[in-house]
């Protein structure tokens, strides 16, 4: 069963697996999908487009983030035991 609720479509998981290459090439033109299964929404095809502005290929690192701070970070260790070693 296809419903749509504004300007988006939902299809039950059964109907998107039938009809998946209908479902991409909606997504080509700018049409979203949700895909629902067990009545609930489990998922969205959306336009690459879209899904770039929340995954942006050129997203740094974390490692990067870190290096690219411009001032040293100083971090004191305590090296105490955390707890006492009985062997």
């Amino acid at each position: 069963m296809i419903t749509t609720e504004r300007g988006v479509k939902t299809l039950h998981l059964k109907e998107a697996r039938t009809t998946f290459s209908a479902v991409i090439d909606s997504a080509q033109h700018g049409e979203p999908t949700i895909v629902t299964k067990h009545g609930r929404p489990a998922a969205m095809i959306v336009p690459i487009a879209d899904g770039r502005k929340l995954y942006p290929d050129d997203r740094p690192s974390f490692a990067e983030l870190l290096l690219s701070i411009p001032h040293e970070i100083e971090i004191e260790r305590d090296r105490s035991p955390s707890r006492e070693i009985d062997l």
